[in-house]
């Protein structure tokens, strides 16, 4: 999604970074980012990325309400996969005009 290639991949750290020489902050990163992880900082106006404070985020840690989780990437692929099954299965239960017995819930 960056026009200018200043996302990139750190195989060092295995995630991705952005290298601010290259950023022109157009925001397209944070319009295309499906994690919600990107962001536009008004004040220093630049764009922000989560890094997930080193693998121990602290917003989970601090929050007041407990609504924030931080899962391992296999769980979270699991939980997008059995997402988009439930959906399917539902689309087909619609257009066909019955229940399919799946082992999805």
């Amino acid at each position: 999604a960056c026009p200018k290639e200043a996302i990139y991949r750190d195989t060092k750290l295995e995630r991705m970074a952005i290298d601010y020489d290259l950023c022109v902050a157009c925001r397209m990163c944070v319009s295309a980012c499906p994690f919600g992880a990107m962001e536009f900082d008004q004040v220093r106006a630049k764009i922000l990325k989560c890094d997930l404070c080193g693998g121990s985020p602290q917003c989970v840690n601090f929050c007041d309400y407990g609504a924030l989780s931080y899962l391992d990437s296999s769980v979270f692929q699991y939980q997008r996969s059995s997402a988009t099954a439930l959906m399917l299965k539902r689309a087909a239960d619609k257009k066909f005009g019955r229940t399919f017995k799946t082992g999805i819930k």
